[in-house]
């Protein structure tokens, strides 16, 4: 339920704070008085396809918020919980729109895409209006919403299972069928590459030492020469490193009782020079020790060279690197191993694909029945509704057509459309394109009330805010008092928003809001406040007359008693 919103700097409003309720909320205003535009901001905040001339003149950007409560939203709840997005029984939803163009969107205080961002909002709020009939245009949604309605959405999960299984079996066998089993040279080829293989690929740690070892002989030269450079810039006799140091420290020595003040700082640099003399002697060794391990060997080096080219041409050959041979030499036995039984698992999957072929239209089948049986009802109680909503001869029929023969879909195996007729002796047609936008609205509201006679709790809409425009369009009389007792039953268990010129429309709404437009020679702004009782006779008496009259009054009080 939409508790709270918050519009700021969208078309020409200023800034709007509306705190929602329960039940049924009315919302009325002179025509041109900016009414629909917060619809349009709605719908915005669901995600709609943002315009440039939303942006209020002169601002640099439009921002609406939403406050849900959800408690009474399980698929609400269950969509943030699946997108780490759960916040209590809360939600957020806030939308941005910048002048110079460009949306971002939240979830939460999270930033979110326009995808999640519309993901979610089709379980918080539907917007039914000249414009706005998504769910029941599309043929896709229809199908859908016949599932939900029915309260078949768990054998619908159970048909895509079955028909995921059928199809990784079916692209399984097209492989097997693709593969030239049949083929001897193909099989002859594989296993001349398997054996020239194990005999002559390393595996990835012998290729690792070989590669070692061919860097370090190619290298040899080098080594060596460096290493007996550096042995000989510290032993050298006349200006070795090591020949110059014990030098320093034998002119040291007698310097150590000559001048008693100094003598603890000559000591500590005697100690230092003699400690360094052994360092430089130990680093000998080691070098000595380094390169009697450097010794060349161009043999095995030639030797190396030929090893690692024939590692890189077989890896050329199978199109991997060369520490990926043994790997490679796993794939191709696997492979012969299925080209072998490539008849036997032909068979083996020919057969699993007609049971799971089988098992699938078992379980469509079911689907078919449960979604014939809620379409019938909900075309012969939404045909009665249109009756009383001013369509004389008017037909809702929900068409199940099962085509058992055609390819399984992950759906099932009918096609769902929703055909109407309007007027007597009108032929029937699809809802989408027969119908106009204020006859959408009234075959929606028919619909939507249709499937609460079936089970209140599953219902289509529970838990979702319900926002009507236009869904008055050209009726009054008996029949705008019908639409006024159909919204107000509709909106009993949950939350419903109509904007509307009528009445009696308005006079059935538990809250009462008016939009009212004002503007000076610079800026143009709207206001929304809620009427208090004595305020809603006045507007309502507007709405009946157009102007205000004892007898107009009169009328708005017995429309708000009744």
């Amino acid at each position: 339920m939409l508790e709270h919103l918050h519009i700021r700097n969208f078309a020409i409003i200023d800034t709007i704070e509306l705190d929602l309720r329960p039940g049924f909320t009315t919302i009325s205003g002179e025509t041109g008085a900016g009414k629909s535009i917060m619809v349009d901001a709605l719908a915005f905040l669901l995600g709609a396809r943002a315009e440039r001339n939303w942006v209020r003149k002169g601002s640099r950007g439009a921002e609406i918020v939403g406050d849900f409560d959800i408690t009474n939203n399980p698929p609400a709840l269950a969509w943030l919980q699946e997108n780490q997005l759960e916040e209590d029984q809360r939600c957020l939803l806030r939308r941005s729109l910048l002048a110079a163009g460009g949306s971002r969107a939240w979830i939460n205080g999270r930033p979110v895409t326009l995808g999640q961002l519309q993901s979610l909002a089709s379980h918080l709020i539907s917007i039914h209006g000249q414009h706005e009939h998504q769910h029941l245009m599309e043929p896709v949604q229809q199908r859908q919403l016949l599932d939900h309605w029915g309260n078949s959405e768990a054998q619908t999960a159970v048909v895509a299972d079955l028909y995921n299984d059928w199809k990784k079996c079916k692209t399984k066998l097209q492989q097997i069928i693709d593969t030239p089993a049949a083929d001897p040279q193909y099989l002859q080829l594989i296993r001349y590459q398997i054996d020239e293989l194990k005999r002559e690929a390393l595996n990835t740690e012998q290729y690792q030492q070989l590669s070692s070892e061919h860097e370090r002989l190619a290298h040899a030269d080098d080594l060596q020469q460096g290493l007996a450079n550096a042995l000989s810039d510290l032993n050298n006799e006349n200006s070795g490193a090591n020949t110059r140091l014990q030098a320093s420290v034998t002119n040291l020595q007698p310097l150590l009782e000559l001048d008693l003040d100094l003598a603890t700082e000559i000591r500590e640099v005697h100690a230092m020079l003699t400690e360094a003399a052994i360092n430089i002697e130990e680093s000998q060794a080691g070098l000595r020790n380094i390169l009697g391990q450097c010794d060349s060997d161009p043999q095995r080096l030639v030797q190396l060279d030929q090893q690692l080219s024939q590692q890189h041409s077989l890896a050329r050959k199978h199109q991997v690197e060369p520490d990926q041979l043994q790997q490679q030499l796993v794939v191709l036995k696997q492979r012969v191993s299925e080209l072998s039984q490539n008849d036997q698992l032909r068979q083996q999957f020919e057969t699993k694909l007609e049971t799971g072929l089988k098992k699938f239209r078992q379980q469509a089948t079911k689907l078919s029945s449960q979604r014939r049986k809620t379409a019938e009802f909900i075309s012969n109680k939404a045909t009665e509704l249109l009756e009383t909503l001013g369509f004389n001869g008017a037909l809702i029929n929900i068409e199940v057509a099962t085509d058992k023969q055609a390819e399984p879909r992950s759906h099932g195996q009918d096609t769902i459309r929703i055909l109407v007729r309007t007027n007597p002796g009108q032929a029937q047609g699809l809802l989408q394109k027969i119908a106009s936008g204020g006859e959408l609205s009234r075959i929606s509201l028919a619909i939507q009330l249709a499937t609460r006679q079936m089970d209140t709790k599953q219902s289509s809409m529970a838990g979702i805010t319900q926002v009507y425009d236009e869904v008055d369009a050209g009726i009054g009389g008996d029949t705008a008092n019908r639409v006024g007792q159909m919204l107000s039953e509709l909106a009993r268990d949950g939350q419903v928003l109509c904007v509307t010129h009528l009445a009696q429309v308005a006079a059935r709404a538990n809250t009462h809001y008016l939009v009212h437009k004002s503007s000076d020679d610079e800026t143009t702004n709207v206001s929304v406040v809620e009427l208090k009782q004595a305020q809603r006779v006045e507007e309502i008496a507007r709405m009946l007359s157009g102007k205000l009259s004892a007898s107009s009054r009169k009328h708005a009080q017995e429309l708000l008693v009744g």
